[in-house]
């Protein structure tokens, strides 16, 4: 039951039910392994901040990185305890499962202060709290995969905080070609963040202050297949840097979800940059931020900086309000959607600056644009929504209420530093839409751009914690 050695002879042993395995704290320890099935017992694997556990196989050799971390080891926990804790680990080449050994078992988990080489920590939840917080990793297939299933009779708390993943970029994957286009599979993987959620019940998610660097296809995912009844979805304060990625942060549904769910979706205040997709075909161009197809009829994206993107925002298929967001130096399109959807996009204070492409700053054909800045090289605004700007100063615009016509340089303090807030004298201060539920913090008339309206009380971009 207790080992205390440099090698735990675990190479094809389960742990059966009532076994205890007690790692010592400051202990390294490499495991012969190819898997540990830790099932039903208890597993006491965590160490302090100054004594930290080491586990890793004991050789290295053949190791592959990609497709899922094959050739590492992989530990298995398969409890029916109800709260399991593992904290202060060093995981190295080995993969990480916390799994209920049946169907419809909730679990309380709570993983924090790991840090994770080439490996991956991966959830699957039935309800229950799950709290992954001030976890370090680096490399690994889905470094934080979270699966979450559930029917109505269960709900879900996740909540993944603080943590530090910078990925790989599969550089020893084979160049696949769309046609003329490189690109490399999204089956290597190349996810930071990913939670599947597979749910009918209440979930309450949160995907906060984390940063995430340098992930092939997506560096914070959201997948849903089914609705949820309720609850919500929160990304945000998060830094996100794709490295050439193909999405920075995704919201996917894989069927179109019947309306009038309850489940709100906010994603606000990250800061997202380099999503190029230089690897891939335009299938897979999906921008900065992105939804697709969502099971939510309540989604907000605001106060959001996004810069050096293919596209900055993308929609396809649904609608959603954006607002008091930055967003410069992108290609394709700053804000665009595909599909067009009953409500069309609510466009409001938003801050757009160069196109370097010379593509459209915002496109589409349904929803409406108020209380704007669209300025500088290649700034238009494309498809039928050009005829439903107000109160805005945008470039190529010709007619429309309120609207700066000509379009005048808004006068922005710094825009070679990202300094989009305007100057004093600047011809869109006090010129957004009179009506009061558009005012500024300050109670005076709406300022055009992301700094003006009720909601630039928030700020653009990561904002520290209270207290600093």
């Amino acid at each position: 039951d207790f080992y205390d050695e440099t090698t735990l002879p675990c190479k094809g042993l389960d742990f059966f039910p009532g076994t205890i395995l007690t790692v010592n704290p400051a202990s390294h320890v490499k495991m012969g392994f190819d898997t540990v099935l830790l099932s039903e017992g208890e597993f006491y694997c965590s160490g302090t901040e100054t004594e930290k556990i080491t586990i890793e196989p004991i050789t290295t050799e053949g190791i592959r990185i990609a497709p899922m971390n094959t050739g590492t080891g992989r530990i298995l926990v398969h409890s029916l305890e109800e709260s399991l804790e593992f904290k202060y680990l060093i995981l190295k080449y080995t993969d990480f499962h916390v799994i209920p050994p049946a169907d419809n078992i909730s679990i309380n988990l709570n993983m924090a202060n790991n840090n994770l080489t080439t490996s991956m920590l991966s959830v699957v939840s039935y309800g229950g709290n799950v709290d992954l917080q001030n976890n370090y990793m680096k490399g690994g297939y889905r470094p934080i995969w979270v699966y979450a299933i559930q029917d109505t009779g269960s709900s879900t708390t996740l909540n993944i905080r603080n943590n530090e993943v910078d990925h790989i970029y599969y550089e020893d994957r084979p160049v696949e070609y769309y046609g003329s286009s490189p690109y490399r599979n999204s089956s290597d993987g190349g996810y930071g963040i990913f939670v599947d959620m597979l749910g009918l019940g209440p979930a309450y998610q949160t995907i906060e202050n984390n940063i995430v660097r340098n992930t092939w296809f997506a560096g914070i995912m959201y997948r849903g297949y089914k609705s949820n009844t309720e609850g919500y979805m929160r990304i945000k304060n998060n830094f996100v840097d794709s490295g050439d990625g193909a999405r920075g942060i995704a919201i996917v549904s894989t069927t179109t979800p019947p309306r009038g769910m309850k489940h709100q979706m906010i994603i606000a205040n990250n800061e997202v940059k380099n999503v190029t997709a230089k690897w891939w075909t335009s299938f897979y161009f999906d921008g900065g931020i992105a939804v697709q197809y969502t099971p939510s009829d309540d989604i907000e994206i605001k106060n959001n900086e996004i810069y050096d993107c293919r596209y900055g925002i993308k929609l396809t298929g649904t609608d959603a309000v954006i607002k008091n967001n930055v967003l410069y130096n992108n290609d394709t399109a700053d804000i665009a959607k595909n599909l067009r959807t009953k409500s069309g996009m609510t466009i409001e204070n938003n801050t757009i600056y160069d196109n370097k492409a010379g593509g459209n700053s915002i496109y589409g054909d349904d929803g409406s644009i108020k209380n704007c800045i669209v300025w500088g090289t290649g700034a238009k605004i494309g498809g039928k929504l050009n005829k439903k700007v107000t109160y805005s100063d945008a470039k190529g615009i010709t007619k429309g209420k309120g609207n700066i016509i000509p379009a005048e340089d808004p006068m922005f303090e710094s825009p070679a530093s990202a300094d989009f807030r305007l100057k004093v004298g600047s011809p869109c201060i006090n010129k957004g839409d009179p009506k009061s539920q558009y005012n500024d913090p300050d109670r005076t008339r709406n300022d055009m751009g992301a700094y003006g309206g009720p909601g630039a009380a928030d700020g653009v971009g990561p904002q520290p914690p209270p207290g600093g």
